[in-house]
């Protein structure tokens, strides 16, 4: 087996303007994620990676100007292995479309990157209407095609399978993406959206969340505690099993968002 080495990313939340918007209150008492997602961008090219994924939430509206933004930032970082990327709940998907040159299929963005042995998999697990996460039956179907069992496969997807809070994981189809990701030439799972690192080990499935590189979420009674937080993953598989870093930049409590408001924030663009 061949080293992999690559480093996850996500929910950017890139704006053109932070100043309006859902929740431009929250971006206003932060720093600038442009500023931190070009710093951990400098950060992880130092190492030798073999890709960068960042898995969704990309902007923060939707809107093609910020897309512009996003991909401003990542070209000027200069990055000199391939940048994956996935969408989440944030996202617009004909907007990214436009922006990045790409095509959807059948209403989705999925799609594998082979690197050797290692077949890397990225999946669509958002829709724009609601924020609960949500794999439909081609991307199913699609995953049993593409399935060999030769390859080292990784599944980068926004929504996590497991989460404490229903609302937050998979719903639709995750027994059946559970199923999948149960094979023994399955590595890994790893997720974005809840803005929070993690390591579950569930059915015999390893997933692990990322920090957002926006801004941290503390899970309180209250609902949620923004913080002044982010990060990223640094991974590398090899013969000797998996090396998973989490990597940390300052922290700060800034901004609460009550339970009563949550699934309106996660539901609602402007």
């Amino acid at each position: 087996m061949s080293q992999l080495h690559f480093a996850q990313l996500s929910d950017t939340h890139i704006r053109k303007d932070y100043s309006v918007g859902l929740l431009s209150g929250m971006f206003t008492s932060l720093l600038s994620p442009d500023e931190k997602l070009r710093k951990i961008l400098s950060v992880v090219q130092s190492q030798p990676l073999d890709f960068i994924v960042i898995s969704g939430d990309l902007v923060h509206e939707g809107e093609e100007v910020d897309y512009h933004q996003f991909k401003k930032i990542l070209d000027e970082s200069r990055i000199q292995v391939p940048v994956l990327l996935a969408l989440g709940n944030h996202d617009n998907k004909e907007a990214f479309c436009n922006v990045f040159e790409q095509k959807l299929t059948h209403g989705r963005y999925y799609y594998f990157y082979q690197i050797r042995e290692w077949k890397i998999v990225v999946l669509d697990s958002a829709d724009r209407e609601h924020g609960v996460g949500e794999i439909d039956d081609i991307q199913i179907e699609w995953l049993e095609r593409i399935y060999d069992k030769k390859d080292k496969i990784v599944v980068f997807v926004h929504h996590p399978l497991f989460w404490d809070d229903y609302l937050l994981q998979i719903g639709k189809n995750g027994k059946r993406l559970q199923k999948f990701l149960s094979r023994s030439n399955v590595k890994g799972i790893f997720c974005g959206h809840v803005h929070r690192n993690s390591m579950k080990i569930e059915k015999q499935i390893c997933q692990f969340t990322v920090e957002s590189s926006a801004c941290g979420f503390d899970y309180i009674e209250k609902g949620i505690s923004e913080q002044e937080r982010s990060g990223y993953l640094s991974c590398i598989m090899d013969n000797d099993g998996m090396k998973v870093e989490n990597c940390i930049c300052g922290t700060k409590e800034v901004y609460q968002i009550p339970k009563e408001i949550l699934k309106e924030v996660l539901d609602k663009k402007e």
